[in-house]
Formats: structure tokens, sequence, C-alpha cells
């Protein structure tokens, strides 16, 4: 399977990648802490391997993700059937009623002949999410997208990311629909409900994941 191709308008920043680094040294040597697990699945009307190329593009997120608004590609190499994308996601999270802009550094894992990726990210104020994704064939050719996300956070934190993150990654799901079926998947209906509000206060920025397609 050829590796998708990256967006073209996502551009390279020093300043940016020098933060990536820095996020990355500090998630390797973060102790272990209390996690919180959420699983999302979305069924798409169109063939596994479409619906993998769409997914695992970065740049198809931009007007997906509901916070999302500017992707910084750092590095992109294929090395022994592994593609890894190690980039800067440039979201504004909503916290209090308030947007706060919001960098989420990420490495994508693609198995390019796989229908398998996985990412972490990394975002202030210490907080990771590690995700899996996987395309499997569903019923009358469609692909069923399978999602598996796993928050940490500080303890005060914790419950308000998962929300807000699944959350977001579900609408992500919702909005990728239409790009592989048309128009018309905005009418089908989504049996799945919204994901609670976590009524906790924040006292800074959460983490959204990252776009669902990077993870």
């Amino acid at each position: 399977m050829t590796p998708p191709t990256s967006a073209p308008h996502i551009a390279g920043d020093a300043r940016l990648a020098a933060q990536w680094r820095r996020a990355a040294h500090r998630a390797e040597r973060r102790r272990p802490r209390r996690e919180a697990t959420r699983t999302l699945t979305a069924s798409v009307a169109a063939p596994p391997a479409q619906v993998f190329a769409v997914y695992a593009d970065i740049g198809n997120h931009l007007g997906a993700h509901a916070f999302l608004r500017r992707l910084v590609l750092h590095r992109d190499t294929v090395e022994a059937g592994l593609r890894t994308v190690e980039f800067t996601a440039i979201e504004d999270v909503p916290v209090l009623g308030v947007r706060v802009p919001t960098r989420t550094h990420a490495r994508q894992r693609i198995e390019t002949d796989g229908l398998r990726y996985r990412t972490e990210t990394w975002t202030s104020p210490a907080v990771t999410t590690r995700q899996l994704i996987t395309f499997a064939p569903g019923p009358d050719g469609g692909t069923l997208v399978t999602e598996e996300l796993v928050f940490s956070a500080p303890p005060a934190l914790l419950g308000f990311v998962a929300a807000r993150g699944a959350a977001a990654h579900e609408a992500t799901h919702r909005n990728l629909r239409p790009v592989l079926e048309g128009p018309a998947a905005t009418d089908r209906p989504d049996p799945r409900p919204d994901p609670p509000r976590d009524p906790r206060p924040a006292s800074g920025p959460a983490s959204s994941g990252g776009p669902a397609g990077t993870g």
C-alpha cells in the first residue's frame, strides 16, 4: 500500500521542532500515572484501504477536528514498512468558556503495509494521549474504524481531559465520514450519544488528544 501523502500546506518551524523534542524527552522520562481509557467506533461506507488513507493523512483533519487550526510537520520518514510522522498541532481548546491556544506535539507511526497506526501526543500541563486506530472490513463493503484512546494527566485534570478529548475525536469521525461517503453521509443518523460533560473546572488547557487521524 502506498503511504498517504502529507498535505502540501504543512511547513516546518525550527522553534516548534525544538519544543517538540523537549516535549518528547519529558514524556519519556515521566513516571507512570493514573490513566483513563476510551474506545470509539465509526462505520464508513467506503473500502478499508480508502478510509485508512484519508484518516492517516494528517492534513485531512484540518476542518474536521473541532479544535485544530494549523499543522506543522517536523519529520516524515519510512523505514522497514513503518512510516513515522512527527508534527505539532496548533489548537484552540475551550476551557471554562474561553478558547485557549494550545500546542499538541505528536508522533504518528503508520504501518504502511497494514490498516492501522498509532499516535502519541504531548500537551502542557503534562498531558499524554496514546491512540491506536484500526480499519477492518465492515458490512456491505464498508469499514469499521476503531480508535483506542489512553489519556494520562495530573489527577485534577484527568476526567476533564478524557471527556473533552473523546468528544473531539467523536466529532472528527463524524466530520470525516462525508469526505469518504459524499455529502449525503451527513443525513445518516449517528446512534451514539454525545459523551458526558465533565463538570469539574480545569486549571489550564486540556489536550484534545490531537487529530483522530493522527492517532
